[in-house]
């Protein structure tokens, strides 16, 4: 799905499959794949946050403060799992693009458009780095179900808002 190579007509079916337990699961640190290639249906939007909650949730109700290999934590691999492992922190930039809603225009961050996609949630607000300095975003659902932003961008770079 991701690269084109599944027939058009195959792809609904697929992503179907890629939302079940019927597949081989993927690994943490392949599961943006997994995310991006569901997306291509927006459609899917809501089951993808309800997985990373459910997933990476899980891992921070337990205490985490980094990204675990597994869902599993340190009792994988014969209590050998890794409790700090940065190819599972893939949600962190989905976040960033899909939910703050960053997307790079212009090459440098020098044009930054922002169109945020809350799903459930009723607020989310966060960074985006660039080498002018951070941007500063935060998105708040009105009670219209609007969303009203708050974009802070560094000189240099141009934010181009759309809701």
């Amino acid at each position: 799905l991701c690269c084109g190579a599944c027939p058009a007509e195959k792809q609904s079916a697929v992503r179907e499959l890629l939302k079940t337990d019927t597949l081989l699961p993927v690994t943490l640190s392949y599961s943006i794949f997994k995310y991006e290639a569901l997306l291509a249906d927006p459609n899917n939007f809501d089951w993808v946050m309800d997985d990373i909650a459910e997933i990476w949730g899980n891992m921070l109700f337990q205490g985490a403060t980094t990204f675990w290999e597994t869902a599993n934590g340190a009792s994988d691999f014969s209590n050998a799992g890794s409790l700090c492992h940065g190819w599972s922190s893939g949600p962190a930039a989905w976040m960033i693009e899909h939910i703050l809603g960053v997307e790079v225009i212009e090459d440098g961050c020098k044009v930054v458009k922002i169109t945020p996609h809350l799903g459930d949630l009723e607020w989310a607000e966060g960074s985006f780095p660039t080498p002018y300095g951070d941007i500063h975003i935060s998105h708040k659902r009105k009670a219209d179900g609007s969303v009203a932003s708050q974009i802070d961008a560094p000189k240099g770079v141009k934010v181009i808002c759309d809701k």
